[in-house]
């Protein structure tokens, strides 16, 4: 085992009928809706995934996007999605 924790999912709450879009860094589909921590309106990949607790989820598109760097508020630069996250 490495020791690290493991990385952080935000869930986001969408519309599964609503419209598919592009991510304009990574040209991913994505759809857009708000997170259920605070209501932020956040991108979630157009896909969900079955969370540990079994059931399926959409989760921030930030999370596996390889340019989520350059959207975030700290810096505008090309980063991997892990270093996006991390502190």
């Amino acid at each position: 085992m490495s020791g690290e924790a493991p990385p952080r999912r935000i869930v986001v709450n969408v519309d599964p009928n609503g419209y598919v879009t592009s991510c304009r860094s990574c040209q991913a589909p994505i759809r857009w809706g708000k997170t259920a921590a605070s209501g932020a309106a956040c991108p979630a990949d157009a896909e969900p995934v079955v969370g540990d607790d079994g059931q399926s989820h959409y989760y921030s598109h930030f999370e596996s996007c390889p340019k989520a760097g350059k959207h975030s508020k700290k810096g505008k630069k090309d980063t991997p999605a892990r270093g996006f996250w991390s502190e």
